[in-house]
């Protein structure tokens, strides 16, 4: 499998661009720990894409039955989420990007990458609507910097909106995992429906969100795949505390983000997922899509920024 090393002080990241330009390993050498679930096996990251690095989600989570509908047109993505007859995830998991820059500077490395969506892609026909998608990735000794932009070079005005499906490794057991904390800032829980579909209502009461941006919570606390809407001030991410490590992991993400939905696989110790996304699940059929939707006109783009560290504690 190929894949750019970028090297900078303590921080080593691996990038494949045949994998969705993602990041497939990214380690800091001081604290001797993986920061992203990584894997350097391609089968392995082609049968499970969201569970490695921080893959691009376009559109992301669900939508309903697959359909929605914008400027008048109707858009029929697949049912690839069967049991619940949702469309998941998108299209753009596993394309293939080309490297377009490289630096690797005594204060910086860095690698750009390019991905066009056209009718080459089979997937076309379900959102036909070309787009230039650049992603630079930027290492230094204050961590990794990632810069998304996404412009449509299409002659209609189409909805976007977008997640990274950022994979974060638990201790590798239940136990140990327990003794993590993490922080996020958000507010409240979005009420989903049977088909993990978002609704306009709020859960009442709910522990995690009540204490995420303060003390914090387990990982381990329950089966978490929850929809949180995040604070419009301060910090913006989330900060995972790793005791055994006197260690923690810090995740910026750009105010574009509205929501971080959280999965940790059945709370099995190994991986917890925290998304930033743009809309709750399902956002583009539901009234939020009116403060939550964002909307690109021919020629127009949009560029979202985030950034992963590591601190000793």
């Amino acid at each position: 499998m190929d894949y750019i090393t970028l090297k900078q002080g303590k921080y080593e990241a691996h990038i494949s661009p045949g994998l969705g330009g993602n990041i497939i390993y990214f380690y800091d050498a001081e604290q001797k720990r993986e920061l992203l679930v990584g894997s350097h096996d391609e089968e392995v990251i082609r049968a499970r894409p969201s569970s490695y690095g921080m893959p691009l989600l376009l559109p992301p989570n669900r939508i309903a039955d697959g359909r929605f509908t914008y400027e008048g047109r109707q858009y029929q993505f697949p049912i690839n989420e069967a049991v619940r007859n949702n469309h998941i995830h998108g299209f753009f998991m596993l394309v293939e990007f080309r490297v377009i820059g490289q630096e690797h500077l005594p204060e910086r490395a860095a690698v750009e990458l390019e991905y066009i969506f056209d009718q080459s892609n089979p997937d076309f026909q379900y959102f036909p609507h070309q787009l230039k998608i650049y992603k630079k990735y930027e290492l230094t000794a204050a961590g990794l910097a990632t810069t998304m932009t996404i412009i449509n070079q299409s002659s209609d005005k189409i909805p976007m909106m977008f997640a990274y499906h950022t994979a974060f490794p638990l201790m590798g057991n239940v136990q140990e995992s327990a003794k993590m904390n993490i922080r996020m800032s958000v507010n409240a829980r979005v009420k989903l429906n049977e088909r993990l579909l978002g609704t306009e209502e709020y859960v009442a009461g709910d522990k995690i969100a009540g204490c995420a941006a303060e003390s914090g919570f387990s990982p381990m606390a329950e089966e978490l795949d929850n929809v949180y809407k995040m604070k419009k001030f301060g910090f913006r991410g989330a900060i995972l505390t790793y005791p055994d490590y006197r260690a923690r992991t810090v995740y910026e993400v750009d105010d574009i983000f509205r929501y971080l939905v959280v999965w940790n696989s059945q709370a099995n110790g190994r991986i917890i997922c925290i998304e930033p996304q743009t809309y709750r699940n399902n956002g583009i059929n539901l009234p939020s899509w009116q403060e939550d939707g964002l909307h690109l006109q021919p020629q127009q783009e949009i560029t979202v920024r985030t950034k992963l560290s590591s601190e000793s504690i």
